[in-house]
């Protein structure tokens, strides 16, 4: 059945690594071969793991219509020059001696690769083994990073894209619908993303799907930015101070943040902006007026964390109850 039967587990097996590409036989017996097209009964495999004395393959199609399926392979043409490479999630087999075929002598390029490692990390990924059905456990030292988007197991099948990492394996994502998941260029404006309702989850919630590039998650940080920028001169607004809500430096202690609460006649109320995002921890302490250096670049993790205490002031002062629902 397969051509390089003889030496399979002695002279193959040990040069594969996760994100090679082989070629195999598609099908276990002959029944199954005769139901299958002619041509379609071989084709490319990506490694995606190991089985005993067996390869654990996710087939290569050239076909984007299968639900459960990434783009991969983009810098290599495995069908032809017009056609893309697709990776399929559901047919998953078991690859030994009788169904494999040959090496392609080609892997995946790192982006592609991490994508690979990032699905067996954090979907529930079956494969078939001689017609048995079992799991791919494989775990990989990887986390979520900026402009991964995942599928929300929590909150009704929602769509995200990361936007920061938190402590304690949680993150902070935007929702977003429109999203194709088999299409590596995946279009913006096609996207509708919700600035106004980030979320903040456990990994063990998230099943992730696939990665913007860099120019696509740039815009998206941007106009995230600019909507908490803008959020955040609303809310001075309505507390209606000068100063609160600024972020500063201190004179002659340029290394750490912090946040303008409240104002008085001489001083300056300030909170560690460090504490606020680590510990949600407020400890004040009163400064000379003179005595503030502003700072105009903040991350998006400061600008989160000021958004929501001038919000919360805002609710304190509504109530008369000043910072008591920020302490």
């Amino acid at each position: 059945m397969g051509k390089g039967s003889n030496n399979f587990i002695k002279d193959i097996l040990p040069l594969l690594h996760i994100g090679d590409i082989i070629y195999a036989y598609r099908y276990d017996n002959e029944k199954e071969k005769n139901l299958m097209r002619q041509g379609h009964d071989s084709g490319p495999y990506v490694v995606i793991g190991f089985d005993n004395k067996k390869v654990i393959g996710a087939p290569l199609t050239s076909s984007e219509n299968e639900r459960k399926s990434i783009q991969v392979a983009n810098d290599m043409k495995l069908f032809s020059r017009n056609k893309n490479s697709y990776m399929s999630l559901s047919k998953i087999k078991t690859i030994d001696s009788k169904s494999f075929i040959n090496m392609a002598h080609k892997r995946l390029n790192n982006d592609d690769l991490k994508k690979i490692k990032k699905i067996i990390n954090f979907n529930h990924i079956h494969y078939s083994d001689r017609g048995k059905k079992k799991s791919l456990t494989r775990k990989f030292n990887l986390y979520f990073e900026e402009g991964d988007m995942a599928f929300i197991k929590s909150d009704i099948g929602l769509i995200g894209i990361v936007l920061s990492k938190m402590k304690d394996n949680k993150y902070v994502l935007v929702p977003s619908n429109g999203y194709k998941r088999n299409t590596n260029y995946i279009n913006l404006s096609q996207i509708k993303i919700d600035y106004s309702n980030t979320k903040e989850v456990e990994e063990d919630s998230l099943h992730y799907l696939n990665t913007l590039n860099r120019q696509q998650f740039s815009i998206i940080k941007k106009n995230y930015y600019q909507y908490l920028k803008d959020s955040i001169e609303s809310n001075k607004k309505e507390i209606n101070k000068n100063k609160t809500g600024t972020v500063i430096n201190i004179k002659n202690n340029e290394e750490e943040k912090y946040l303008i609460v409240d104002e008085k006649k001489d001083t300056y109320v300030i909170v560690s902006l460090h504490d606020l995002i680590l510990n949600n921890n407020l400890k004040y302490k009163e400064i000379s007026r003179n005595s503030i250096i502003p700072v105009k670049d903040l991350t998006i993790k400061e600008l989160n964390t000021i958004k929501k205490v001038l919000e919360q002031i805002s609710i304190s002062n509504k109530k008369k109850s000043r910072y008591k629902k920020i302490k």
